[in-house]
Order: C-alpha cells, then structure tokens, then sequence
C-alpha cells in the first residue's frame, strides 16, 4: 500500500467566495449533465432561504400540546446530526422536543411534497434522484423570474403538503389491501388525484361565478377560499421583498469600508463604473458604520454585479 497513489483534485478558496465559486466548480466540471444540478447545489438561495425559514417558523402546536414546534430543513447532508451532536444532553433534549425528528425533511423530499400538488407523479415515481433533477430544473427557472414568490406563506404550504404527504403514507400502510411494495407510487398518484380534483373544483366555482355575475358589477372570479390564499401569497411576497431589501442593507454594511474601497479602485482601473456607481461605492469606501439607504444598497449590489460579470472576484456574504 506504500506504493499506492490515488489522483485528487483540490480547490482551496477564499471563505467570502466559496458560495458563489464552489457551485461554478461543480456546473463546470460536470457540464455533459442535461439537467444542471449545481445551479441546486445546497448553497443556492433557494435552499439558503428555505433552510432559514425552517430554523426559525414554528409550525402550530398539536391539540392538547403547549409546545410549539419546527420542521428542520436539511440543506445539506448530516445538518440535523450535526446540529444535535455537540450539545450538552440538556440542551440536546430542548432541541429534540423543537426539532423533532419525524419533522425532518431533505431537499429529495421537498421535491417529492411538491411534485405530487402539481400533479407530476411520474416524475416523483422515478425515484428521488430522478425527481429531484426535474423539480430542481422548475424551481431554478421560478427563481429566476420570482424569487419573491417563495416567501414565508410559501414555506407553511409547503410544510402542509409536507404533512398531507406522510398523513397518506401512513394511511395506506394501515389498509388491510395493502400487502407491501409500491407504497411511493401509490402515494404519488392519490395526492396527484386529489390536487387534480381540487383544481377542477376551483376552475367549476370560478365559471359559475362569473356565469351569475356577468351581468352584475364587476366582482372577483374566485371563490372565498381562493380570495384568501391569493391575498396570503401576495402578502408574503410583499414580506420578503422587504426582507430582502434588509439583507441587502446588512450584507452591504458587513462588507467593510476595505472592500468596497477595492471594488471602487479595480472597476475605475477599468472605467467600468459610472458616475453614479463612483459616487455609491466611494461613500461605502469612506464611511464606516452608517448604513445606506435602501436604494443605495440596490445600487451598491447592481454595481457589484456588473463588475463581476467583467471578472472581479468579490463576493458579497448574505447570511440566512
């Protein structure tokens, strides 16, 4: 074995780039792929702000319980073990009453809750590598044009379907047809079904609303229990815009002086900047301490972008 040489390749970067560059790595070294799994890689913003909804969103207590508590999102491999295992066995206790285990759920998972409600069982029936890939394609696209749209109102319906999801896993286990074997494709196709139903149902309702006020004033199409979802999703997508532009503000101000003093100096080297831009990064670079407004943020990150699409190496920390 002394004489026994393994090949490696190792990529020593920078912490402050690793979030942007170490998924860069995996699309490129991987790039005969079809389905472009690193743009899912566990640090895209997706499973970065999924994650942090699940750390701090407790679900409603049980009846009968006084305890509230969380569905634990594991982002990446082995979060939930390492976030019990270097506490002190009271601690452990505390977060194993908040985190129960039977309320942990992986990204296969998610992919499997939410493929099923929007009527995908055959994809959810190739298995969880399989499935994954195809939800990772549709959600890496919705980013894309939303990402407000997967705000706090999206995450409790996703932790509901989540609930029906396993409610049904355990309901055909207990019929006595039932005798073993394709439990997941059973599951698949009867949440699809229901999704399927609900979705005639709604589109029934609609077309008798606006039968019955065609000729009345204009009034919504939408049944009572659509209104409430609807104003629910555009509340939460009116919440995280704000939080966003708060993340902005604070991962803007966490940079330091020192590094937007950097990023000024390398795009005027290039003139790349405008004056506008100059004027933004340059109070960054003079000012320590004081935050800037919320426009000047946006701005402060448009002008970061541009200079990374021109080859600057800096990269902003957006903490969860």
């Amino acid at each position: 074995m002394s004489r026994t040489f393994v090949q490696m390749k190792l990529s020593v970067v920078d912490s402050e780039q690793a979030s942007g560059l170490v998924p860069k790595i995996s699309e490129y070294a991987n790039s005969q792929n079809r389905v472009n799994a690193a743009d899912f890689f566990a640090n895209h913003p997706f499973h970065v702000r999924v994650e942090e909804f699940s750390r701090r969103i407790l679900a409603p207590s049980p009846e009968g319980a006084f305890r509230q508590s969380k569905w634990f999102y594991e982002r990446a491999r082995g979060q939930y073990a390492d976030a019990r295992g270097g506490l002190t066995p009271a601690r452990r206790k505390k977060f194993d009453l908040e985190n129960p285990r039977r309320q942990v759920f992986t990204k296969t998972d998610l992919a499997k809750f939410l493929g099923v409600w929007e009527e995908r069982p055959h994809e959810v029936s190739l298995g969880a590598q399989k499935n994954f890939a195809a939800f990772a394609g549709r959600i890496g696209q919705a980013w894309k044009k939303a990402p407000n749209d997967f705000n706090e109102a999206w995450y409790r319906e996703a932790v509901a379907k989540a609930i029906v999801f396993r409610a049904t896993e355990r309901i055909v286990d207990a019929q006595p047809w039932y005798q073993g074997g394709y439990r997941a494709n059973i599951v698949a196709h009867a949440i699809a079904k229901t999704a399927h139903d609900v979705a005639k149902l709604n589109r029934l309702l609609e077309s008798r609303q606006r039968a019955r006020h065609r000729m009345a004033a204009p009034v919504s199409e939408r049944p009572p229990f659509c209104r409430r979802t609807s104003g629910r999703r555009t509340q939460g997508r009116r919440e995280q815009r704000v939080l966003n532009s708060v993340e902005t503000q604070i991962a803007v101000v966490g940079a330091g002086p020192a590094f937007w003093t950097d990023a000024l100096a390398w795009g005027r080297e290039r003139g790349l900047l405008t004056p506008t831009e100059t004027g933004i990064l340059g109070g960054l670079a003079n000012t320590a301490g004081r935050a800037p407004t919320e426009r000047q943020a946006a701005g402060a990150v448009e002008a970061l972008n541009k200079l990374q699409s021109e080859g600057y190496a800096g990269e902003l920390s957006f903490g969860s």
